[in-house]
C-alpha cells in the first residue's frame, strides 16, 4: 500500500485487491504511531481561564486555578499562572503559589513547586502576579493550579478576573 509524504499513514493504491478490515487495521495503527509522535514531540497541554474574583481569602490558602490532564513522567511541563491580587489592608504580603496532586482535585496540600510573595503596598489596588515554574517526574491523572494565600498583615485578600481581564493558567510539555 502506499503512505501519506508527512506521517507514512497507508491507504490502498487503486489497484489493490479491496480487504476493508485489514486496510483500516493499518490505518489505525499508522495514526496512533503518528500521534504519539506528536506528543512525544510536546506542545499544549491545555489551558483555563478565570473570569470570575476570588474574594475573602486571608491566612488560609484557596485555591485560584487548576487543570487535569494525564502526565507523562518523562516528560518536564511548563506551567504559567498570571493572577491580579489586591488587599484590603496596606503592607500585607500575598503568596501566589504552584502545586500539583495526584487525581483530580487540588488543595493546599498539593505539593508545591514554585512560588512568588508579593507586597500589597496600596489598599485595592490589584497587582499583577505571573509565576513560570516547570516540572517533572508526575504521571497518571495529575491536577496542576495555582493557590493563594496572605502570608502577613490583617487585610482581606482578593484575586480579581473579570472578562476583560482574566486569571490564566497554561500548560504545555516542553520535552
Amino acid at each position: 500500500m502506499p503512505t501519506t509524504s508527512r506521517y507514512a499513514l497507508r491507504y490502498p493504491a487503486g489497484s489493490d485487491t479491496p480487504n476493508g478490515p485489514a486496510q483500516i487495521q493499518a490505518l489505525a495503527t499508522d495514526v496512533e504511531t503518528a500521534l504519539g509522535t506528536i506528543d512525544d514531540a510536546g506542545g499544549y497541554v491545555g489551558e483555563t481561564i478565570r473570569t470570575t474574583q476570588i474574594a475573602g481569602a486571608g491566612a488560609t490558602e484557596v485555591v485560584l486555578d487548576t487543570l487535569t490532564f494525564t502526565a507523562n513522567s518523562a516528560r518536564r511541563y511548563k506551567v504559567t499562572a498570571t493572577v491580579s491580587a489586591q488587599s484590603g489592608a496596606a503592607d500585607d504580603s500575598i503568596v501566589v503559589r504552584l502545586r500539583w496532586k495526584a487525581g483530580v482535585t487540588l488543595d493546599s496540600a498539593g505539593t508545591e513547586f514554585g512560588a512568588i510573595a508579593m507586597n500589597a503596598d496600596v489598599i485595592s489596588k490589584g497587582q499583577p502576579i505571573t509565576i513560570v515554574r516547570t516540572i517533572s517526574g508526575i504521571s497518571g491523572t495529575v491536577t496542576l493550579g495555582s493557590t493563594g494565600v496572605r502570608n502577613s498583615g490583617s487585610g482581606t485578600i482578593t484575586f480579581f478576573a473579570s472578562s476583560v481581564a482574566n486569571a490564566y493558567l497554561l500548560v504545555e510539555a516542553i520535552n
